[in-house]
């Protein structure tokens, strides 16, 4: 199965791939749950809800989506052995310290600030709210997920150049070792 779909969290499209499709209500909270056959019998990890018709209706999910069991149970394998990998991150995750806006009027490249965490390394370069960030570690970000992309190369204590417009359009660079940040 491959179908696109929005994450509600960032708003960015992304590509489903390798997933079982079943008809069943999903509602949020459902995700991580168990997908059982008529047996009774747990096959896959539930992750997505499909809903038609254009608006979201939480209680009437037209399709949901899941895991496969044994590609579930080979990243808790991963996990348990504490090898990373390009999909798997095992371990505390490289923290900037910035809240980036959802909403916007999407003209400017990069990501817009709503906030900045007091005692990051977003808040040690300078970076304030209303920036924009347009870079970290010479990779140009433009959605959260190419942000996320990005920090998940890093662990913390990694230092990182880290690039922004401020709100008068001047351009702003410096190097920051990233924090430990909170399980994502």
């Amino acid at each position: 199965m491959a179908d696109d779909h929005r994450d509600e969290s960032t708003g960015d499209e992304q590509r489903l791939t390798g997933l079982v499709e079943f008809s069943a209500p999903i509602v949020p909270g459902d995700s991580g749950g168990a997908m059982v056959d008529s047996g009774g019998k747990v096959v896959g990890m539930i992750t997505a809800a499909g809903y038609g018709g254009g608006a979201m209706d939480l209680a009437t999910s037209t399709q949901g989506y899941a895991i496969p069991l044994a590609d579930a149970q080979a990243v808790v394998d991963q996990i348990q052995t504490g090898k990373s990998s390009g999909t798997v991150h095992v371990g505390e995750t490289a923290f900037l310290g910035l809240q980036i806006a959802t909403s916007g009027p999407g003209t400017q490249e990069g990501l817009t600030v709503a906030g900045v965490v007091p005692g990051s390394a977003a808040e040690d370069a300078g970076i304030t709210t209303g920036d924009t960030l347009t870079a970290l570690d010479g990779t140009e970000v433009s959605s959260m997920a190419e942000l996320q992309a990005v920090l998940a190369e890093h662990q913390p204590g990694d230092t990182v150049t880290v690039t922004w417009t401020d709100a008068q359009c001047d351009s702003h660079s410096a190097s920051v070792t990233l924090g430990s940040g909170p399980v994502r």
